[in-house]
């Protein structure tokens, strides 16, 4: 939150007061867990720190009215002390931002002690497990690592990306390969070990050089990113750093970190070992490199969105480009009055609409291209499809309630809203009909009855008809490649026991786990089996093909 000046705040006395869920107390006061922080030089501003993560800048004139909040003056009292050109609507309207902000005291606040734990859950989907303080360790390691805040590492970090980004086209035809390739079980934990300690060093990475400016990482832990398991470093500290270039620098170094890791493990491969630990590697390099491209999307709340918001040092620039985005549309939508919270920024409302449609075309590509996989992951794949859908679709309706309260709040029209809101209904129940790829997946074997289709206990066989066409694939953890085709047989399925290699991209034949096994016929096949089974069933309308998913996920 940045402080209003004067003139902002009394062009806003002709709008509507912002909600307030609790008003502050009467004297106001700070929340216990508020702690304010004054300037670290004469040119650098206030901040109010929330909690360990939430840091909120005040303009100077702010800062005096938070100076005030210690629970002995009353409202009626400040403008005195506060002095011209402040009245006492200036004062209730300022505390109604900070409290809308949650920073002041109020009777929610033993709720908020709680929630400040070591175990804490983050919205929309993110559950923290803080482990400890890292602050001593990594500010004795900065004494030793200068290196890490100098220009010198940023370069270094990029040479090595560079130069493994080169090594993965020179390594082409093992990196086709090792993603299109069954794994054998150790690579496949190696991966996801590597994968575990590269974000571990990704976040001592933001850690270390927040540390080397003089800044203070204040908790280290592991957790639940969107069902992904991971590590974090909270480095909120360095909205205190003096300069837009060290805020960024932090912000960046861990992918900067990551980045060298991917480079130096594709360099790796190129030396001469054993097949296996060259594709191992090889695919430890991908993951972390792709890990890198993804947190430089500053579209949502990683890496390269806190980069730029720390560059160009504007606090909750998602938040303020998606307010501008809501008030552009609300103005064309209902008439309503323009407000801009980043006039200086003419790229500001596209970047909002981008944030909030972004999770959506995210979470639509990523089913597409996961669609496969998802539907051989059974019970697990089918929860991991709802539960993804559903976080995305939940963000969009958020702000659709947002962008109708603010029109309300502004009064527009009663006939225009419901008119709007109408037309929106209808869109949303024809988008309901849109045309989606239908398929399901599973695998296939060779056994003494013939070449069967395996698929997971929780999907519906019955949706198979005999003569339905199947498609035969040879495929890895990402690529797959078609070695044949057949249809589905007359023969009923049966509950049958099948190597886990029959589902999942591996090697081994054990464990034997519990299928439905489906008979093929006309089988035509180039390769060995086993390998994956795909069947077009068409297109079914997006409502119906998310409710299916729903179904595999909940029937018994």
């Amino acid at each position: 939150m940045t402080g209003l000046p004067l003139a902002e705040r009394r062009a806003r006395k002709r709008r509507t007061a912002p909600e307030v869920r609790d008003l502050p107390l009467d004297p106001p006061e700070l929340a216990p867990d508020v702690r304010v922080h004054p300037p670290t030089s004469e040119d650098q501003p206030w901040f109010l720190q929330r909690g360990t993560n939430h840091y909120y800048r005040l303009t100077a004139d702010l800062a005096r009215l938070v100076a005030l909040l210690d629970g002995t003056r009353p409202v009626r009292a400040m403008p005195q002390r506060l002095g011209a050109p402040w009245t006492e609507e200036d004062i209730r309207r300022a505390l109604a931002f900070l409290s809308d902000a949650e920073l002041l005291r109020t009777a929610s606040d033993a709720h908020r002690r709680r929630a400040s734990g070591r175990l804490r859950l983050v919205p929309p989907l993110t559950v923290q497990l803080t482990l400890f303080d890292p602050s001593r360790m990594l500010a004795a390691a900065a004494r030793v690592t200068r290196f890490a805040a100098t220009g010198a590492s940023v370069w270094t970090a990029l040479a090595i990306i560079g130069a493994g980004l080169l090594a993965l086209v020179i390594s082409a035809g093992d990196l086709r390969a090792a993603l299109g390739e069954p794994v054998p079980y150790l690579t496949a934990v190696a991966v996801v070990i590597g994968t575990l300690a590269a974000t571990g060093l990704h976040e001592l990475g933001h850690g270390l050089v927040l540390a080397s400016y003089g800044g203070r990482p204040q908790r280290i832990g592991v957790m639940l990113f969107y069902l992904t398991p991971a590590f974090f470093c909270d480095v909120s500290d360095g909205w205190r750093l003096p300069s837009h270039r060290q805020r960024a620098h932090v912000a960046l170094a861990g992918i900067l970190v990551q980045g060298a890791i991917g480079g130096t493990l594709a360099l790796a491969a190129l030396l001469p070992l054993p097949r296996d630990v060259r594709l191992t590697l090889l695919l430890l390099a991908v993951v972390t490199l792709i890990a890198c491209l993804v947190n430089t999307i500053p579209f949502v709340k990683l890496d390269g969105y806190i980069a730029l918001m720390s560059w160009l040092d504007v606090t909750h620039l998602r938040d303020k480009a998606m307010a501008d985005a809501r008030s552009t549309l609300s103005h064309a939508l209902f008439g309503t009055e323009r407000e801009r919270r980043l006039p200086q920024y003419g790229w500001a409302v596209p970047f909002g609409f981008a944030c909030m449609l972004f999770p959506l075309f995210l979470v639509g590509n990523a089913l597409l291209l996961w669609s496969d996989t998802l539907s051989r992951l059974g019970l697990v794949g089918s929860l991991a499809t709802v539960a993804i859908v559903t976080v995305a679709l939940s963000g969009l309706v958020r702000e659709i309630v947002r962008l109708f309260r603010e029109a309300r709040a502004q009064r527009a029209g009663a006939l225009r809203r419901w008119t709007v809101g109408f037309v929106g209904i209808a869109l949303v129940a024809g988008a309901a009909f849109v045309p989606v790829p239908h398929t399901m997946a599973g695998g296939f074997i060779v056994t003494d009855r013939g070449t069967e289709m395996m698929l997971p206990t929780s999907v519906d066989s019955q949706r198979l008809a005999p003569g339905t066409p199947v498609e035969l694939k040879r495929g890895g953890l990402v690529l797959d490649e078609r070695v044949g085709t057949a249809v589905v047989s007359e023969t009923p399925a049966r509950e049958a026991s099948a190597p886990l290699s029959a589902l999942f991209p591996v090697r081994e034949t054990e464990p034997l786990i519990p299928v439905r096994a489906i008979g093929l016929r006309e089988v035509d096949l180039v390769g060995a089996a086993p390998g994956i089974a795909v069947v077009d069933l068409g297109t079914q309308p997006l409502w119906l093909w998310l409710t299916s998913r729903a179904a595999d996920a909940f029937t018994p």
